[in-house]
């Protein structure tokens, strides 16, 4: 058996060789060209379809290679910012950052941080064309690697001069390409280490201006520059002061050249702005010519104001609407800004707060011309110092008239606003005073913070809180008066609706105004900073690191997302679903699925804001299954149930339910994740579990529909004519009101009672209507017994009395 089993072996062996010798004479008998790219050429067969591939591939690297030629407009705006930079090379340096003021300073140093990001950039782009050109080159070289083995293989073969000539061409065009793509690749590379270059250079000079800010911010209290009364008699100062002029002119015009296609990109975005707010008005303008009952409306006089001013209102909304979402605005923007925003203060201004005198706006709008000179004039300090003066002696002398006309006339009405800005004019007041005494001493740079800081205290609040007002006003158009567009939510909830705007506004507004007057008293870093490091403070609990920062993120992010969650809810409920027809109970499943994804969504964010790691998820989720098998069963048997209720929809808010285990009837007033909300009849809202609801029994007496059948026992005196009284009880509730006519009213005759005849009145009515319709058909019955001279019976029991027998009770 065993020599049997070798010899078999042996067999089998032979056979699996001679299979496999003839597999191999079989793809041999091909030949070896069916050898394709597995060992770095192609087969002949494949020859045709590899060249029609290799061409669509040089046809797409070509067509990307065209782009990056055709974007002429980048590496022309990128060149021209290198040669700004050049310029900035000859120009800045340390020596030259000494001789200029604050405001110069601040200005080159958003100046160059805007050209720093704008190069930054074009780095990036320029990074991902090289990462495409290698990914093209390495792609490429592989085809040619390819097509060169296989044109040694076919020269080593009887192939057609024909296949061989495409070969070689194949390989020609690939070896071009590959030229090109190097040629891109180095002139991309070229240009970026040109733009680190300038990146470096554009670090080392912001470094050197922050040094200069800090500088001045710790030096704040010293003189920076001489005495007024002595400025004039100093040579060796003078000289230096025009030393300063020159320097500081030649960078005024050099940020002028330089940063054109920025300024004229700014200014193209404030007359998009303005062509859109000024179309906004005079759509609305049209929309109230068509309306006569609103134009005489009192409550509209002021957005009327607004509306008929249309370029005035334009021009104060574009300019704020820049200033606020284009914080880094370039020295001349904010001075054509500025200038534009004196049309406003002129035309709109006195109309929103008539309570001020006219000579205020005059005098104000005197400042703001002395404002944009003292920005002009920055480049000589001299004459910026003579105008700030000025200005400040202006600004004081116009502060004190309104406060003292303020103190005069504060018994009147809006008191609580009067006392507000007298405070403000307080202190705009003191700064302008000190602004100007200390600029004759010689601080001008103090001198110059205390003075922008009572005008952007002063002048900054007026401009939004009197835009505030008129978007309140525009907003009462819209919601009040439904306007523009007549939702369900505005004419239900109009109040509510313009009370939660309103806060919204003036919160932001507020928020917003502190913000730029504290930067303007350049107090803004210091606090922000220190509430920086209060706020990212670590504090270690053993392997555990939290901040305070961290649990402010987190409660916030969780309060927005229930806000959220709440104000969709409100509008799906409110607006959404009132333009479908829906099942009964489904709108509800679809608020409570909505609210649970945006809960779950708000979770995640608040990790996420408060830094935690979300793969630490799973512990605190293992952590709530400890705790739901302790003690937080009801808790989620409660949000499950809230669930049943959500999609199984037993019952949907509206609904009157009767739990009998509570002693409960009430309606349904909010069904919530954990529990629902009940009102009873009384005026009680009783707060119930929604395990409860789901675990118990209870009566849902509008499951189906809100109809409810009515019962009146109604007895007459023995001896009446029994079809008469059916006759007259069935008229009487057929044709009473609010009685349902289908299913129809039905009498019966009860049954012979112990003092009355007996009949069982039962009708139909709505379930809202109920009480109120069996009453009156009552009231209907007994009149109409009346008439017919029926009476109803009271209760009657006859009592016998018999005499006792006393000889018959002794001998009992």
């Amino acid at each position: 058996m065993v020599i049997k089993y070798k010899v078999m072996r042996a067999c089998l062996i032979s056979l699996s060789l001679l299979l496999s010798s003839v597999g191999s004479a079989q793809v041999n008998l091909f030949g070896k060209d069916s050898i394709d790219t597995e060992v770095g050429y192609f087969s002949t067969v494949s020859i045709g379809s590899e060249t029609e591939k290799t061409q669509a591939l040089i046809r797409n690297v070509n067509s990307q290679l065209d782009g990056y030629q055709q974007k002429d407009e980048i590496d022309s705006l990128t060149l021209k910012r290198l040669k700004t930079v050049a310029s900035y090379r000859k120009s800045v340096s340390k020596e030259s950052l000494n001789n200029i003021d604050y405001r110069q300073a601040d200005d080159l140093r958003v100046k160059l941080s805007g050209l720093k990001s704008q190069l930054d950039e074009a780095r990036k782009q320029l990074a991902s064309i090289s990462t495409q050109l290698n990914l093209n080159r390495n792609e490429v070289q592989g085809l040619i690697d390819k097509w060169e083995k296989t044109l040694q293989n076919q020269n080593r073969q009887v192939t057609p001069d024909r296949v061989i000539e495409r070969i070689k061409s194949n390989i020609t065009d690939l070896e071009k390409l590959n030229s090109e793509i190097n040629k891109q690749n180095t002139i991309a590379l070229t240009r970026q280490d040109e733009i680190t270059s300038a990146i470096l250079f554009l670090d080392e000079v912001v470094t050197n201006v922050n040094a200069v800010l800090e500088r001045f911010r710790t030096q704040i209290y010293s003189t920076d520059s001489p005495p007024l009364w002595s400025v004039f008699t100093n040579k060796s100062d003078t000289v230096s002061l025009k030393n300063r002029m020159v320097r500081s002119f030649e960078l005024r015009k050099l940020s002028v050249v330089s940063h054109k296609n920025v300024l004229i990109h700014t200014l193209i975005i404030y007359v998009i702005i303005f062509i859109l707010i000024f179309s906004f008005f005079v759509f609305i303008r049209k929309k109230l010519r068509t309306q006569d009952e609103l134009m005489e409306c009192s409550s509209i006089k002021l957005p009327l104001i607004f509306i008929s001013k249309s370029i005035s209102s334009s021009f104060l909304f574009a300019s704020l609407f820049v200033f606020i979402f284009i914080p880094d605005l370039q020295p001349e923007v904010k001075d054509l800004i500025r200038l534009l925003l004196i049309i406003p203060l002129l035309r709109i201004l006195p109309y929103v707060w008539p309570q001020l005198p006219i000579r205020f706006f005059y005098w104000s709008t005197g400042i703001f011309l002395l404002l944009i000179l003292t920005d002009l004039s920055s480049n000589l300090p001299l004459l910026s110092r003579l105008v700030v003066l000025v200005n400040g002696i202006l600004a004081a002398f116009t502060f004190v008239s309104l406060w003292s006309w303020l103190r005069k006339n504060k018994k009147d009405s809006h008191d609580e606003l009067k006392l507000f800005s007298l405070k403000v004019l307080f202190i705009g007041m003191l700064s302008v005073i000190l602004s100007v005494l200390i600029n004759a001493i010689g601080n001008s740079y103090l001198s110059i913070v205390l003075f922008n800081g009572a005008i952007m205290l002063v002048f900054g609040g007026l401009l939004i809180f009197s835009s505030v007002e008129v978007i309140k006003s525009l907003f009462e158009l819209v919601v009040q008066h439904r306007l523009l567009v007549d939702l369900h939510i505005f004419r239900t909830y109009p109040e509510e609706i313009l009370k939660w705007l309103s806060k919204i506004i003036t919160y932001s507004a507020i928020i917003y105004w502190i913000v730029i007057s504290a930067k303007s008293y350049l107090i803004y870093s210091p606090v922000y900073d220190w509430v920086a490091s209060v706020l990212t403070r670590k504090l270690e609990l053993g392997s555990v690191s939290i901040s305070l920062g961290n649990i402010v993120a987190f409660v916030i992010t969780i309060s927005i997302t229930l806000y959220i969650s709440k104000f969709i809810r409100f509008v799906l409920e409110d607006e959404v679903y009132t333009h479908f027809e829906m099942p009964r109970g489904i709108g509800g499943a679809i608020s409570m699925l909505v609210r649970l994804l945006l809960l779950g969504f708000g979770f995640i964010l608040a990790f996420g804001a408060a830094d935690i790691d979300i793969s630490n998820i799973t512990i605190i989720f293992g952590a709530l299954g400890v705790g739901i098998g302790f003690g937080l069963q009801n808790i989620f048997n409660n949000l499950v149930s809230g669930l049943i209720l959500a999609f199984e929809r037993p019952i949907q808010v509206g609904d009157v339910l009767q739990i009998s285990s509570l002693d409960l009837m009430g309606e349904v007033k909010e069904i919530g994740i954990r529990a629902s909300v009940i009102r009873t009849f009384d005026g009680a809202e009783v707060i119930v579990p929604n395990g409860n609801l789901i675990s118990n029994e209870m009566v849902n007496w509008t499951l189906s529909d809100r109809r409810r059948r009515q019962e009146i026992a109604v007895g007459v005196s023995y001896g009446t004519d029994l079809k008469m009284v059916l006759d007259i009880l069935d008229k009487v509730v057929s044709e009473q009101k609010g009685v349902m006519k289908n299913p129809k009213p039905f009498i019966v005759f009860k049954g012979f009672g112990d003092s009355s005849l007996d009949f069982r009145v039962m009708f139909w009515t709505h379930f809202d209507d109920g009480l109120a319709v069996k009453s009156d058909v009552g009231v209907a019955i007994d009149n109409a017994f009346k008439e017919a001279n029926i009476t109803i019976p009271f209760p009657q029991r006859d009592l016998h009395i018999y005499p006792v027998n006393k000889e018959s009770d002794q001998n009992n």
